[in-house]
């Protein structure tokens, strides 16, 4: 038995620049928790109570994140709704960047690289994109002659998402899935022209 593929990382990077939810500002646990279930309308008190925040807090913050076009919120007989502002760029780039984040802070690319020694690997999919919702997988593939499947619970876990990996031999990449391949994010070496 391979013990590579065994020895899971603890922890993945330290200090995320972009968003630290479990010990940032309440700005950055609002979006963190916004990003997650993008589909998801909240109320105030709702948000205040899963970010763990006071709820003049979440009214500040929301506040100055539908100024960046990243919220919107509508008002109904003083029930205030906060949910994303899906159609705005702006999000769809944050989102992008929250989640390129979340792979590199959990391990699994360090993790991915080490073990497989792969040409490339890419992140494809709505998760790529920034279109994912609470319930996408994360789609991964990995460029590689290694074909042994691993666990990859840990970091499933880590991620609260499935992990759809596939393991490919560039030679054996069919055009459609190329296409999709090269509209996704490198993050690990780089796909050659086909």
């Amino acid at each position: 038995m391979n013990t590579k593929a065994n020895s899971y990382p603890k922890e993945g990077h330290k200090g995320n620049f972009f968003i630290n939810a479990s010990r940032g500002s309440a700005k950055e646990k609002i979006i963190s928790k916004i990003f997650e279930d993008p589909s998801k309308k909240y109320y105030v008190r709702e948000l205040a109570r899963e970010a763990k925040v006071n709820p003049n807090s979440v009214i500040n913050a929301v506040k100055h994140l539908e100024k960046e076009n990243i919220v919107k919120r509508k008002t109904r007989r003083h029930i205030v709704e906060i949910f994303a502002d899906l159609d705005d760029p702006a999000f769809l780039r944050k989102k992008r960047i929250f989640n390129l984040m979340q792979i590199y802070d959990s391990g699994i690319a360090d993790y991915l690289t080490k073990y497989y020694n792969p040409k490339s690997i890419i992140l494809f999919g709505s998760y790529s994109r920034g279109e994912d919702i609470k319930k996408s997988d994360i789609d991964i593939a990995v460029i590689t002659d290694n074909e042994e499947i691993i666990n990859l619970e840990v970091f499933e876990k880590k991620l609260s998402r499935k992990i759809h990996l596939l393991l490919l031999q560039y030679k054996k990449i069919n055009d459609e899935l190329y296409a999709s391949l090269i509209n996704g994010i490198s993050i690990y070496g780089y796909l050659d022209k086909k």
